[in-house]
């Protein structure tokens, strides 16, 4: 089984997004879509989610779970780190 959640960067800056406990961090671009699907839930799995400041996303797993996958709305799997630089650059 799998559930689901995304995220949709709405503003005119980047946003970034940071699946706990992992810390493993996803910057959206303006427009942006991303999609976390956790595969191998088991029991009362979900995700919940705390948004921290106008530009940061915590997203927690709650229950058990194989692991995180994390795609871009068109359906390209991203890595950790996916698009950080631009964090670190002034828009």
């Amino acid at each position: 089984m799998m559930q689901k959640i995304s995220f949709f960067n709405s503003s005119s800056k980047p946003q970034t997004v940071v699946l706990e406990p992992f810390a493993a961090d996803y910057t959206l671009v303006p427009g942006e879509v991303l999609v976390f699907v956790a595969e191998g839930v088991e029991g009362d799995f979900m995700f919940s989610a705390d948004v921290r400041a106008r530009d940061h996303v915590l997203v927690y797993t709650d229950g058990v779970c194989d692991f995180v996958s994390v795609f871009t709305g068109d359906g390209m799997r991203v890595d950790v780190g996916y698009n950080r630089h631009l964090m670190e650059t002034e828009w």
